[in-house]
């Protein structure tokens, strides 16, 4: 759980930094570039990787508690 986490978290920073280094080094635009959403979408994509992660993470420990307090 920890490594997957991490890991998701990493990921993010590096979107979000990629996304601000693109975004200085391109001219400004009224409008979002191919390059924005390419990374709005993966960073939504992780985004969701990650909260999926958490929920089994949380219903696994509850299916488990549930277990022992049964025997």
């Amino acid at each position: 759980m920890g490594g997957r986490v991490g890991l998701g978290i990493t990921t993010l920073l590096t979107i979000m930094f990629l996304l601000g280094s693109v975004n200085m080094s391109l001219p400004r635009v009224s409008y979002a570039k191919a390059i924005d959403w390419y990374l709005i979408v993966s960073f939504v994509f992780v985004f969701l990787v990650l909260f999926e992660c958490i929920i089994v993470y949380v219903v696994r420990q509850r299916k488990r508690s549930r277990e022992e307090s049964g025997r």
